[in-house]
């Protein structure tokens, strides 16, 4: 217990660490979205969703768009698997619109995928299959135009 003890106190220093870089919030973000990522796939998704919303709030403040894109789309998938569909619908669509602002074909066709997974959740399948069909459109784009 005392070993289990030390380490989280080690593990939450390091995260004040990380959160408080004021040289270097670029890097605090990437490593606060690898945080989020991690804690999503070991299903400990309230600390992914804060890990996201850290990283989230650095990126916005370095004025960082298309890594805003990206997190905002971690945090749709994050909600997606807590269950909340209305919020992840809310993510991916402002994360959505920012891809398609910056015309970041790939960026947005991941994200419409993600908002077609959110739809059929939801039981609504016309809805995903309009999302699933612009998704593969633009990807196919992609690979005619090189």
């Amino acid at each position: 217990m005392i070993a289990e003890s030390s380490a989280g106190n080690a593990n939450a220093k390091s995260e004040n660490r990380i959160t408080s870089s004021s040289t270097q919030p670029r890097r605090a973000a990437a490593t606060l979205n690898n945080l989020g990522i991690l804690a999503r796939r070991q299903g400990d998704l309230t600390s992914a969703q804060t890990r996201f919303l850290e990283c989230l709030a650095l990126y916005r403040q370095v004025g960082d768009t298309l890594r805003v894109a990206t997190v905002l789309h971690n945090l749709g998938l994050t909600a997606q698997d807590r269950g909340d569909l209305d919020e992840s619908g809310r993510w991916l669509e402002e994360g959505l619109a920012l891809q398609q602002a910056l015309g970041n074909a790939r960026g947005a066709a991941i994200t419409l995928h993600g908002l077609g997974t959110t739809a059929h959740k939801r039981s609504r399948f016309a809805e995903a299959q309009a999302f699933f069909a612009e998704s593969l459109t633009t990807f196919t784009r992609m690979e005619d135009t090189g």
